[in-house]
C-alpha cells in the first residue's frame, strides 16, 4: 500500500496515458482489461503485487544479461 497506493495495475496505464487524471484510472483499466485479448502487451504486464512484479523483473535482467553475454 505505501509502494503503491493506487495499485500496481495503473502503473502500465499511467505510462500510457499520463495526463489522464488519478480518478479515473480505475474506469480507464477496467475499460481496457475488459476489451483487450489475454496476450495484449497491457495484460501481460499486470502485476497484483510487489514482491512478485520485482522478482519478474530481477528474472528478466538476468535472462537478458545471461544472452548479451
Amino acid at each position: 500500500m505505501l509502494w503503491a497506493p493506487v495499485g500496481l495495475r495503473y502503473h502500465a496505464l499511467h505510462h500510457l496515458m499520463p495526463r489522464l487524471p488519478y480518478h479515473n484510472l480505475d474506469a480507464a483499466h477496467r475499460r481496457l482489461v475488459a476489451t483487450l485479448p489475454e496476450d495484449s502487451d497491457y495484460r501481460r504486464v499486470e502485476q497484483r503485487e510487489l514482491v512478485p512484479a520485482v522478482a519478474s523483473l530481477v528474472r528478466r535482467m538476468r535472462a537478458r544479461d545471461l544472452n548479451a553475454a
